[in-house]
């Protein structure tokens, strides 16, 4: 009898200590089971984050719908969410503290949504976030992929404090508005491997932009309003190996960019096919092969362009004739 008892009452605390660990799923989500526990509350036309969510869910998805906003504390119990998806939500901020409790994450998709505001802080706490996509369009609920114009505008300071093993970060925005990048955006982000921007409204870039990527392998600034690139930008990405930036209106009437098919020879590191806006004598011509003499100039500067090969020969003539 007592054996009974017994074994009743483990019986019953196993129950309780199950019921304790996970919730159930919510009504309009669908929920599967196994190693992998998803959680998929997509496309339900949710005006809020349902709750509460299982604490044991490894996948949530909660994109395409109406959630406007992020309660403080929504993801505070699911220490064992590792992918997050809130793309194409009409989110416009992040608040504070807005992914607390999220300790395992490593994926996080914020893209297509309508954010205008980061705060500082928004994504302490997730020290084992490697992808964050905030390529912020002004989606349509319940519609995939609905291009759109962007809203963030600045990158401020410390914007991904904390963000130590992020690895690829993405703001490309399709008509995005993103014109700004503070000097210290990326400071702490000692592990990010591809940055991408392309198709923004960035004109210019400082010395310290892309300070400390120690660990930058591609970057992509396609389809902005760059002109010119300060020299020694890139002096601390020391394992950048491919740059992309064609599409904006480059400037090669002085020597802004005399220094960058040197540098390009110099690191082997590669470059798409930039071209030249300005002047017209060199409109369409590769960034990388550039020459422009009697740097620092001004208006007496002059550009000329040239393959490898002939400028080894002009270098050659030079010389020869020198001799004479």
């Amino acid at each position: 009898m007592s054996w009974c008892v017994v074994t009743l009452a483990v019986c019953t605390l196993v129950l309780l200590g199950g019921v304790a660990g996970q919730t159930d799923c919510p009504s309009v989500c669908t929920c599967s089971t196994g190693q992998f526990k998803t959680v998929d509350c997509d496309a339900r036309n949710l005006t809020s984050i349902p709750g509460p969510l299982p604490s044991d869910a490894i996948n949530i998805f909660l994109g395409n719908n109406n959630i406007q906003e992020i309660p403080t504390d929504a993801f505070n119990s699911l220490s064992s969410v590792v992918n997050l998806y809130l793309n194409n939500n009409p989110l416009t901020s992040l608040p504070l503290d807005a992914f607390r409790g999220l300790t395992t994450l490593q994926k996080l998709d914020l893209g297509e949504c309508q954010i205008s505001t980061i705060e500082d802080n928004a994504f302490r706490g997730l020290t084992e976030l490697t992808d964050l996509t905030l390529d912020t369009n002004q989606g349509q609920p319940g519609v995939r992929h609905q291009p759109g114009k962007g809203q963030i505008s600045t990158i401020e300071d410390n914007a991904f404090r904390g963000l130590t093993e992020l690895t690829d970060l993405t703001l490309d925005t399709n008509q995005g508005q993103i014109s700004t990048i503070e000097d210290n955006a990326f400071r702490g982000l000692t592990e990010l491997t591809d940055l991408t921007f392309d198709t923004n409204q960035i004109k210019s870039v400082s010395l310290s932009t892309f300070q400390g990527l120690r660990s930058l392998n591609v970057l992509n600034l396609r389809m902005n309003q760059l002109t010119s690139l300060p020299a020694d930008v890139f002096e601390s990405t020391l394992n950048l190996q491919s740059l992309y930036m064609s599409d904006n209106p480059w400037d090669c009437s002085d020597c802004a960019l005399a220094w960058l098919p040197r540098w390009l020879s110099l690191t082997g590191v590669s470059l798409d096919a930039s071209r030249c806006a300005t002047p017209s004598l060199s409109q369409g011509s590769l960034v990388r092969n550039v020459l422009v003499t009697e740097c620092p100039g001004l208006v007496s500067s002059a550009v000329t362009m040239a393959t490898p090969s002939t400028a080894v020969m002009t270098m050659f003539l030079t010389v020869f004739f020198f001799l004479l």
